[in-house]
């Protein structure tokens, strides 16, 4: 039985990893969660889509064992996150990354603002459905990165991040992600065409 890992995660990214294993699993699997907050509102989500489940605590953990059998609403996973307090996922709200500096000015000074942007949108209220990295962009998340721990905890706070691909390939980093995952032209297409707020930084 597959289980989906949300412990250490804040809402709504716990939902959001729900949402995405019940469009890939049909049948049984597990999430599991340390958070009173996100297994409340998980426990609504899953409701609310049709799906039968059962909780089981263990050491401050909860395992949540799901049943589907496909025919799910998959209904908007920013809408159960009201109970506690966190930031709240944007729908429709994009950030296109496309260099590992903000600004034209000198490098050291751009390497500066761009974490010092990060750092601040990571502990914003309002966060991205989504941040596009391309061009010298996709060397933000590297590993040896300065940036690298905020985009780890925008992860964690359910933002997706998608590096391009081809740009990807050209700096050799494909093994070297601290975070996000390596995506294609059509995904940005499609993300930016439904995007109702996109600011390219």
């Amino acid at each position: 039985m597959e289980t989906v890992d949300t412990r250490g995660m804040s809402c709504p990214a716990p939902i959001i990893e729900a949402k995405r294993a019940l469009k890939r699993i049909k049948g049984t699997f597990k999430i599991v969660t340390d958070n009173k907050v996100s297994l409340e509102n998980l426990k609504r989500f899953l409701n609310d889509n049709g799906c039968r489940f059962n909780v089981h605590e263990n050491a401050g953990q909860w395992d949540i064992t799901v049943s589907s059998d496909g025919d799910i609403l998959l209904t908007d996973p920013a809408g159960y996150c009201t109970i506690g307090s966190g930031p709240v996922i944007e729908n429709g709200y994009v950030i296109i990354l496309n260099s590992q500096f903000m600004g034209d000015g000198e490098e050291e000074l751009g390497r500066k603002m761009m974490n010092n942007f990060l750092k601040t949108l990571a502990g914003a209220d309002k966060l991205p459905s989504h941040i596009l990295l391309y061009g010298s962009g996709v060397l933000v998340p590297e590993k040896s990165s300065p940036h690298a721990e905020w985009l780890r905890k925008l992860e964690k706070h359910g933002v997706t991040l998608l590096c391009c691909g081809t740009s990807v390939s050209h700096y050799g980093i494909g093994d070297n992600l601290a975070a996000g995952k390596v995506s294609n032209m059509l995904e940005t297409i499609e993300i930016t065409s439904a995007a109702t707020k996109i600011f390219n930084i």
